[in-house]
Parts: C-alpha cells; structure tokens; sequence
C-alpha cells in the first residue's frame, strides 16, 4: 500500500512536471485550470515526484541475511561499508541470534471499530533484544517465510500467533 502511494505521488509529480513544460498539451491545459501559473505546476510536481522516489526508494530496502559474511541488515549498504556496533536496529551478526520470532497481533480501528491482523517476523538475540525483519498482513505466507529463515539460519521458530 504504501508503495502504491508513493507510484501515485511520483507518477501525479511527473505529469505535473511535464504538463507544466507543455502548457499545449491535454495534461498542461488540466493542470492549468487548477493551477494556473505554470511555475506553481512545476514546484507542486517536483514535490509529488521527490515524495515518491524517496517513498519508492525507503519502501524497497533489501532485506539481507548473508551467511558468508555472517550478517544480517536491513538498508542499502552493506555492515562492512557502514562499520555499524555488533548489534544495531538494521543489523546483527548472524552468531548473536538465538530464534526466530513470528509474532501476531490484532490491529483496531477506533474510528469504525474495525481490525485486521498484523504479523511480523523478529530474530531474538543472546541477550534477549529483537530485532524487527519485515510485518505483513499473510499468515500463511509469512508462516512460511519464518519457517524457511529457520532452516536457513539453522535456529528454532517461536510462535505467538493471536487469531
């Protein structure tokens, strides 16, 4: 979801970018209904389009469990190039980690009294701490994915699943 938004953000931006720069076009004389002033067009498009490629770039952030390194981080780069402690919220040396963790929880809505189910994955550490890997709303798929990083990382799965 929020990838989507972020597509939409980056893809009103650039039609607005553009749509500005071609004021003949059917996207420019839109545009300029709205916002008339074709510089007002552009900055507005700017803005949408940097919020959506941050937002795309943030959303897309790997997921890295390397075991010839013997890490596990979640950014861009690597533990080698950004010398993080032995322990940090997006990376961990693989020997520090005791289990997997999958977790469940209900989510409420106060405002409609709705809710959904949220899951999400942990490594529980020697020394108790979590760290988060990835929450998503499928339990039979994230089940499966607990249990795979299990046997991949050779440690036990803890289960807490609340339905």
């Amino acid at each position: 979801m929020f990838l989507l938004l972020c597509g939409t953000g980056l893809a009103i931006g650039g039609i607005a970018c553009i749509g500005s720069l071609m004021e003949t076009s059917a996207a420019g004389i839109a545009i300029s209904a709205i916002l008339p002033p074709s510089t007002t067009a552009l900055i507005v498009g700017v803005v949408f389009a940097l919020f959506g490629v941050i937002g795309v770039l943030v959303g897309l952030q790997p997921i890295v469990f390397d075991t010839g390194e013997g890490w596990f981080w979640r950014t861009w780069r690597s533990p080698e190039k950004t010398n993080p402690s032995l322990t940090s919220e997006t990376a961990v040396l693989l020997t520090r980690v005791r289990a997997i963790q999958l977790l469940s929880k209900r989510v409420e809505n106060s405002d409609d009294n709705t809710f959904y189910h949220c899951h999400e994955i942990n490594l529980v550490l020697n020394d108790g701490r979590r760290i988060h890997v990835l929450a998503h709303g499928g339990l039979v798929r994230i089940r499966e994915d607990a249990q795979t990083l299990s046997r991949f990382l050779n440690k036990p799965l803890l289960e807490k699943l609340f339905l």
